[in-house]
């Protein structure tokens, strides 16, 4: 898309895919809710839960990037 001032070209505007964004939030909630869903089935104690989550921010820091 052109950008004009007073019938002149000053620039050009590529608009960003806005798009995306959604879809990536609506993939992430339902990422989200799949793993809450599988977490009940499993029946895991809340603390166990917490030593998860530890590991794996530790998996994570020590991971090379």
């Amino acid at each position: 898309m052109t950008v004009t001032r007073h019938g002149a070209t000053i620039g050009y505007f590529i608009p960003a895919r806005a798009g995306h964004r959604d879809l990536d939030r609506a993939s992430l909630k339902e990422a989200a809710a799949q793993m809450d869903a599988m977490l009940k089935r499993a029946k895991l104690p809340r603390n166990e839960l917490g030593g998860i989550a530890r590991e794996l921010r530790l998996w994570r820091k020590k991971k090379p990037k």
